[in-house]
């Protein structure tokens, strides 16, 4: 992976997913919310909105955020997809502070169940049964694909806000989003930031002791040094989200110091928008019945290719699909 692509790579994962975390698997059930995903829920009347150009704390907001929305616990999930294709939507469940289930229907007949850190998968190209994706397995596309989607689920919407408790945000006024009352806030996060924070997945896709690597996030450091991305966050009035955008003027600016020609497309959007809506209102994820799930190793092991013990053809990092294709 060329220096261009981690950078790039990073600032994907870290606008589609979110941060890292370990991976669990629990036993098979319906996802409930637990009581512990309110345990820190705000109590008191919100304070009044900062009024525009005025700077926050950013560690008390952030705060009161996570609070907010792990008191509503359901959210729909929607970013915007390139031209032409469908923007992608997903159901996330905050069940406790630490475990985000989610459901997602991703065309095709494609579909994606996650609870309690264990991935399901359903796609008719290459299984009539849905396929297992956990910890256990052993297909090296699955292990990648693990700790991609994983990751992913593992982490609430407000994992989209975690960096920016590092810097400063300022309020920029009220504004109305789809009849909701906003406040809408801006902030620049360092791009070393955001390189360290998603340091876990890059080394997972490109090896954690691989030589080339360690060179390329070097010259990753060096050339990104100073750069910043761009960030804005609307909160509606019981300080849930309702939107983040990504400034890709900033994210062509950390791709145009690594030499990634893609900076120059003109095609390229002015940003990346992730909405939030349906706060509080419940559904339920069902994991499929033991008769209809196959392990991942059975079912690309079915798939054509050289290596006859992993099926899929012999493992290429650089193949594999990777959270910027792949994540929520």
């Amino acid at each position: 992976m060329a220096a261009p692509a981690l950078a790039l790579t990073v600032v994907t994962a870290l606008a589609a997913c979110g941060d890292v975390s370990a991976p669990g698997a629990g036993p098979s059930r319906t996802t409930k919310a637990s009581p512990t995903a309110t345990a820190t829920a705000v109590r008191a009347t919100p304070p009044a909105p900062p009024t525009a150009g005025q700077k926050v704390d950013s560690t008390a907001l952030f705060t009161r955020v996570n609070a907010a929305m792990a008191k509503a616990k359901y959210v729909r999930v929607v970013m915007d997809a390139p031209a032409g294709d469908e923007d992608m939507r997903l159901d996330q469940l905050i069940v406790s502070p630490t475990r985000n289930d989610l459901r997602m229907d991703m065309g095709r007949g494609d579909e994606m169940r996650v609870i309690d850190g264990v991935i399901f998968m359903k796609s008719p190209e290459i299984s009539k049964k849905w396929i297992r994706i956990d910890a256990s397995s052993k297909n090296p596309f699955a292990q990648i694909g693990f700790a991609s989607l994983q990751g992913a689920a593992g982490q609430g919407p407000g994992a989209q806000l975690e960096l920016m408790r590092h810097t400063q945000s300022t309020s920029e006024g009220p504004e109305l989003v789809g009849g909701v009352r906003t406040t809408r806030y801006a902030a620049k996060v360092p791009f070393s930031l955001v390189l360290e924070q998603q340091l876990s997945a890059v080394k997972l896709l490109g090896g954690a002791n691989d030589p080339e690597m360690k060179r390329e996030l070097a010259t990753v450091r060096k050339k990104t040094a100073g750069k910043h991305v761009g960030y804005r966050f609307w909160l509606d009035q019981q300080d849930r989200l309702v939107k983040v955008t990504v400034d890709f003027g900033s994210v062509a600016d950390v791709l145009k110091a690594v030499g990634d020609e893609s900076a120059e497309d003109k095609d390229m959007p002015d940003s990346m928008t992730i909405s939030y809506t349906r706060w509080g209102v419940p559904f339920s994820i069902i994991q499929p019945p033991a008769s209809q799930v196959e392990s991942a190793d059975k079912a690309f092991a079915r798939m054509p290719g050289p290596d006859s013990e992993t099926g899929s053809g012999s493992y290429d990092p650089d193949a594999v699909p990777t959270c910027e294709a792949t994540c929520p």
